[in-house]
C-alpha cells in the first residue's frame, strides 16, 4: 500500500514502512565535489545515493525509512532517479545477500513463489516488487548475464562471451515480459539493444580504498561473535573478507556485526564455506544466487 501524508509518500507493506526518496541531479552534482562522498554513499554519488537509505530500512524496518522511489518519465529527475533506485536495488543482492549471479538468484527465488522469509528479500519484495518493476531488472540481468564480486572490484560485472542457454520455461517469460515491458517503458531502462543504459554493470560498488584504520574485533570467542567497523562504504565488503581468514578456526562460522560509521549498521553477516563470500540472511538464499 501506498501513503501520502503532508507531501511524502511513504510504501506500507508487512515487514516494513519505508519513505520514497527523491534526489533531483543538481543535489548529486553538488555533493559529488564534496570530500569523502563515495566513502559515504558507497560509490559514485549520482548512482550511490539511494543505498545508505535502504541500510537505515533494514536496521529499522517500520520507522519511514528513506528508500529511493522509482522513477517517473514525466519528472525532470528522472535520470538520476533511474540511477539511485537501480543501484540500491543491486546493491541489496550483491553485498546483503552476497550473490554473484543476481539473474540465477531471482530465478530460484521466483520458481520457489517469492518467500519473504528473508529481511533482505522482504525489502525487495515490498519495495521494487511491488512497484511493478523487478521483472525488468530480472529480464536485463537474464539478457546479459553478468557476474559480479571478483575479488579484483574495480573491474565491475564480467559478462558471458558465451551466454547460458535458459530453461525453456524462462525462456518463454523472457520474451513475453520483455515485449510487455517495452510497452510502457521504464526512463533510462530499455531492454532493446543489449544495452546497459545505466552503467550498473561498471558501477558495482566496492571502488574505493579501504579504510586503514579499520577493524575487526572478537566480541565472543564461545559464541563466534565479531565486530567489524569501518569508515567506508565504498571498499567494506573485501576489506572484511580477507580480515575474516584470520579469525580462529571453527567448527561453526562467525557471526560478525558490520558497522560502517558514516551509515551504521549493515547486518550481521557470515563467511560461506561453499562459496567464499560473505552474506547476511539464510545461507539457503545466500546459495540461490552462487
Amino acid at each position: 500500500m501506498t501513503s501520502k501524508h503532508e507531501g511524502l509518500e511513504f510504501t506500507i507493506g508487512e515487514s516494513y514502512i519505508v519513505r520514497r526518496s527523491h534526489s533531483p541531479i543538481e543535489v548529486t552534482l553538488k555533493y559529488e565535489s564534496g570530500p569523502g562522498s563515495h566513502s559515504e554513499m558507497g560509490g559514485q554519488t549520482a548512482w550511490f545515493w539511494g543505498v545508505p537509505g535502504v541500510f537505515h530500512a533494514l536496521a529499522s524496518p517500520r520507522t519511514g525509512q528513506p528508500v529511493p522511489a522509482p522513477p517517473l518519465p514525466t519528472l525532470d529527475e528522472a535520470h538520476s532517479q533511474s540511477l539511485g533506485y537501480w543501484c540500491a536495488l543491486q546493491y541489496l543482492f550483491l553485498y546483503r545477500l552476497g550473490w554473484s549471479d543476481p539473474g540465477k538468484g531471482l530465478t530460484r527465488w521466483y520458481d520457489i513463489g517469492k518467500p519473504t522469509d528473508d529481511p533482505t528479500l522482504a525489502l525487495v519484495a515490498e519495495v521494487w516488487d511491488r512497484d511493478g518493476h523487478l521483472d525488468r531488472y530480472l529480464a536485463w540481468l537474464l539478457q546479459r548475464q553478468p557476474r559480479f564480486l571478483d575479488e579484483n572490484p574495480h573491474n565491475g560485472a564480467t559478462e558471458a562471451g558465451n551466454p547460458e542457454r535458459l530453461d525453456p520455461a524462462w525462456s518463454a517469460w523472457l520474451r513475453a515480459t520483455t515485449a510487455s515491458l517495452e510497452r510502457s517503458k521504464q526512463p533510462y531502462f530499455s531492454l532493446t539493444g543489449g544495452t546497459d543504459n545505466l552503467h550498473l554493470t561498471g558501477h558495482a560498488g566496492e571502488g574505493g580504498k579501504r579504510d586503514p584504520h579499520s577493524r575487526l574485533s572478537i566480541l565472543d570467542p564461545k559464541e563466534n561473535r565479531a565486530l567489524f567497523v569501518t569508515d567506508t562504504l565504498d571498499a567494506w565488503y573485501w576489506d572484511l573478507r580477507s580480515r575474516t581468514l584470520d579469525l580462529p578456526l571453527s567448527s561453526r562460522s562467525w557471526r560478525i556485526d558490520v558497522f560502517v560509521r558514516p551509515v551504521g549498521f549493515l547486518g550481521n553477516y557470515r563467511l560461506s564455506r561453499s562459496t567464499s563470500l560473505l552474506f547476511s540472511g539464510r545461507h539457503r538464499y545466500h546459495s540461490m544466487g552462487n
